[in-house]
């Protein structure tokens, strides 16, 4: 499903370009094809990565560090995610010159991932010791990021579950038979580019379930503007902007835990039960973790503002984004996150009567995993679309077989356009 034919989400509100981080995207817009939100999205989380892991909040228990890992999605030809960068790193190079050593990119494996942000040797007393990664942060910066997706399917790749432990803490290990890797006070920010298609394709089943999917704030972007000739944007102001940006910055790594004022409460409160529980379905699965996300960009603009208390204005901000990124979830995977689940859905749809999960799994062409079959099922029974009996599948007896039944759907309820009751 490209662009074109999906429900494009509302514009990202305008409390969502606060502070340095609004200022800068007002300043170049007009010079740039680049969606705003691209923009956006991409300077913030170049700072959270050069402010490191110092400041943070804790929400039940946990810490959590300035770390958003936004994915623009838009098409090859039109979105325009490459031209969010080089500007943003202009300035954040002006603001801090050591983060542009923390970048990288073509992610091979999750082992090299934490190789970058590894511990030193236990023994330094010998000089050839392991005197482990130069910096704890790292920038990985991914215009493919369908290369991510294709690592991490891999048959014994490590790459989902370490990322997976890097959103989630600063302590990351993997553990093999020669080398055990250890790195402590890791501070990973990832920021990928990928189309639709890539997308839904290439999120396979488990990620979806796993909560790898979730950890990414998915961003649809399209060209802003046509701009035959280009933009510029003259470096003294860009270089002003890091100036800005240096002070904020190293008052934020002074910090160490912020605190919330009662009007990020007032703002936060009436949008938690939402945002704690998404709903059944997929782009419920995808958008599952906007508590944490909401509290991690408030600290960010809050950073960013060069106050050590999150307030009213860094929520409506925080959940600014956050809207607009459920929106692009929604808009991604309403029909399906992929080739396969729009497959099986084709195959459920010639079958009024009911398929076997095994006949199912043959006019597949034995290409859906069991992972995929489960998915779509408990997505399908949850949304009130399907039934699932037990039924026996052998004369023998054995182990009882699943019985897939399409539920015919309201009338009513049947979307413009002439969509199948199951065409998700």
């Amino acid at each position: 499903m490209g662009t074109g034919s999906m429900k494009w989400p509302d514009p990202m509100r305008a409390e969502a370009f606060h502070g340095i981080a609004g200022d800068f995207v007002h300043t170049v817009q007009d010079q740039t094809e680049a969606d705003p939100a691209g923009l956006l999205m991409t300077f913030l989380a170049a700072c959270g990565s050069a402010v490191g892991n110092s400041p943070s909040i804790s929400i039940s228990g946990q810490r959590h560090t300035p770390r958003i890992w936004p994915v623009l999605v838009g098409s090859t030809a039109s979105g325009r995610k490459g031209t969010t960068f080089p500007w943003v790193q202009h300035v954040v190079d002006a603001a801090d010159p050591t983060w542009r050593k923390c970048m990288a990119s073509n992610v091979g494996s999750g082992e090299a991932v934490l190789w970058k942000v590894r511990d030193a040797a236990d023994d330094q007393s010998d000089p050839a010791s392991d005197q482990g990664g130069d910096d704890k942060r790292l920038f990985i910066m991914e215009g493919e990021f369908a290369s991510v997706l294709q690592v991490a399917a891999r048959a014994g790749s490590v790459l989902s579950p370490i990322l997976r432990s890097a959103w989630d803490s600063d302590r990351l290990t993997h553990t093999v038979k020669h080398q055990p890797v250890t790195a402590t006070g890791a501070h990973i920010v990832v920021v990928g580019h990928i189309t639709p298609e890539e997308l839904q394709a290439g999120l396979q089943a488990g990620d979806r379930t796993n909560g790898f999917g979730n950890r990414f704030l998915f961003i649809l972007v399209k060209r802003a503007r046509t701009l035959p000739r280009g933009g510029e944007i003259a470096p003294e102001i860009l270089d002003e902007f890091g100036d800005r940006l240096r002070v904020v910055l190293d008052r934020g790594r002074l910090a160490d835990r912020l605190d919330y004022s009662e009007e990020w409460w007032d703002e936060y409160t009436p949008r938690y039960e939402g945002l704690s529980d998404p709903g059944p379905g997929i782009v419920g699965a995808m958008t599952g973790r906007g508590a944490p996300y909401v509290h991690r960009l408030g600290l960010l603009f809050a950073l960013l503002d060069g106050q050590r208390t999150i307030g009213g204005d860094h929520a409506r901000a925080a959940l600014a984004i956050w809207d607009y990124s459920a929106a692009s979830a929604a808009a991604l995977f309403a029909e399906g996150p992929g080739a396969v689940y729009r497959r099986i859905v084709k195959v459920l749809e010639d079958s009024p009567e009911g398929i076997t999960r095994a006949d199912l799994h043959t006019a597949m062409g034995g290409h859906a995993t069991a992972a995929d079959l489960n998915q779509v099922r408990d997505t399908l029974v949850t949304d009130g679309r399907m039934v699932v009996d037990s039924v026996q599948t052998t004369s023998r007896g054995g182990r009882p077989g699943e019985m897939w039944r399409p539920l015919p759907r309201d009338p009513d309820d049947e979307p413009e356009g002439g969509q199948t009751a199951l065409h998700l």
